[in-house]
């Protein structure tokens, strides 16, 4: 009786461990196909500046704009830019922190001006 009593603990046992590695391998071969990988957060938006630029009176001299610029980073993808303007314009970056601007120069404006920047941002929240 002995001896049944063993073999069947042995085979009970060796059940559950054939279980157990059926199991983790099953689980291992689904998460590696993406099955029951979760999708990253992310999220999307479109961002749009609009500056009025208003008729400056004619005794005005030179007018700067600085308009910022978004900038893709470790939790930012930036896509999409763009910036229209009867005025011209050039991207400048700042020395001290690297961070860019659309920058605006122009003698008084006799007229008023609009100014647009629009941009798609996507991202992970963190």
């Amino acid at each position: 009786m002995r001896w049944g009593m063993h073999n069947m603990k042995r085979a009970v046992i060796s059940v559950i461990a054939l279980a157990a590695t059926v199991c983790l391998a099953s689980m291992s071969a689904v998460t590696r196909k993406g099955v029951h990988a979760a999708p990253p957060l992310s999220r999307t938006f479109e961002f749009v500046y609009v500056v009025q630029v208003p008729a400056l009176p004619p005794s005005s001299h030179e007018m700067r704009i600085w308009l910022p610029l978004p900038q893709t980073g470790a939790h930012q993808q930036i896509s999409a830019v763009s910036i229209s303007s009867p005025l011209a314009h050039r991207i400048y970056t700042d020395q001290a922190y690297g961070n860019d601007a659309a920058y605006f120069s122009f003698d008084a404006a006799k007229n008023a001006h609009t100014v647009r920047h629009y941009s798609e941002v996507s991202g992970a929240p963190r």
